[in-house]
């Protein structure tokens, strides 16, 4: 907080922390490599009905080919390094394409997700809508398809772990008044350290999944029933510390 001068007399300690990282450098890390898509074939239809294996997954899971359009998603093909895989692409705060997953479907590969990018510096969003008359909630999740399940007010870190990054993406989102971590059953307690670490800036919690289940397995519904376990308190006024 070197340097950074309080805006108003009643201005909290949360609030300059926050202004703070709305102004970090990012890392210097040399040039970005170009991110360019391995497929250009969007999921339709008529791409699903011409590939038994993409269909099976897509009705295994209940995703219509509705959602796959929603979210960009393209079809690798049956031949390349990509082969037989659903390309996700992740875009940046400004639209831009940043990276992408690609997604086995045939259940016999070793490597489930491949990864062009780097995912760690990125969120992985929904569409955002809550009503006027309650506080706005996103739901932290690991992966793409979790994301998808919410629906809504979802984000996914793409893994049961949260970079710095992340972390200021989900601080100074000022669309975001809560944050609450929904990741895997067996990830419960990584789920509340999190919380902790984000609650003295931003109410944030934990829910606890049953084991062996993640978001897309539960369902929304069950997920935004569970009981949030609230981290501490946000950071008192400034000049109290």
């Amino acid at each position: 907080l070197e340097g950074i001068p309080i805006v108003r007399e009643d201005e909290t300690l949360a609030d300059q922390v926050i202004r703070a990282l709305q102004h970090l450098p990012e890392p210097a890390e040399g040039p970005r490599p170009q991110i360019k898509l391995p497929s250009e074939e969007l999921i339709t239809d008529d791409v699903v009905q011409d590939t038994p294996a993409l269909r099976r997954f897509l009705s295994d899971r209940r995703f219509y080919v509705d959602t796959c359009a929603s979210y960009d998603a393209r079809w690798a093909g049956i031949s390349g390094d990509w082969r037989y895989r659903m390309i996700l692409p992740v875009y940046d705060s400004f639209g831009r394409l940043a990276a992408f997953q690609g997604r086995d479907v045939t259940g016999r590969s070793h490597v489930k997700y491949l990864t062009e990018g780097r995912v760690s510096e990125l969120l992985y969003w929904t569409d955002l809508s809550w009503w006027d008359d309650e506080p706005r909630r996103l739901y932290v999740v690991e992966g793409v398809f979790d994301a998808w399940r919410m629906g809504y007010n979802a984000a996914a870190t793409f893994t049961h772990g949260i970079s710095r990054t992340q972390r200021s993406l989900l601080l100074t989102d000022e669309r975001v008044d809560e944050v609450v971590f929904a990741w895997d059953g067996d990830s419960y307690a990584l789920s509340l350290m999190a919380a902790q670490e984000l609650a003295p800036l931003k109410r944030a919690g934990a829910v606890r999944l049953p084991d062996g289940e993640d978001p897309d397995s539960l369902g929304w519904r069950a997920v935004k029933s569970l009981e949030v376990q609230w981290g501490l308190a946000r950071i008192s006024r400034a000049r109290n510390y």
